[in-house]
């Protein structure tokens, strides 16, 4: 059963090249990014909705604070911009 047990061990946990690493990070991002790239239409309209619905996590309102108070919600201009100039957009 040991021997088992360490040729599985080996074989996923085995050093690896650098190179077959960088592929497999650019690839498992690049598949999230084609498969659950977020809509600018559903980013707006989560962006308006009812103020009672916005229910952050604790540390997202730590980061959020030096935008406004305690549990402030994000306006639609703070999510436009990082996505304006961080994303490029795709036509829809």
């Amino acid at each position: 059963m040991r021997s088992v047990l360490r040729a599985l061990d080996w074989h996923f946990f085995a050093p690896q090249r650098l190179s077959d690493l960088a592929l497999m990070r650019i690839a498992c991002v690049g598949a999230t990014l084609l498969f659950f790239f977020p809509l600018w239409s559903q980013q707006l309209y989560l962006s308006q909705a009812d103020p009672i619905l916005f229910r952050p996590l604790p540390t997202l309102k730590v980061l959020l604070l030096p935008l406004g108070t305690w549990g402030a919600r994000p306006s639609a201009a703070l999510i436009g911009i990082p996505t304006a100039s961080c994303i490029i957009p795709r036509p829809y």
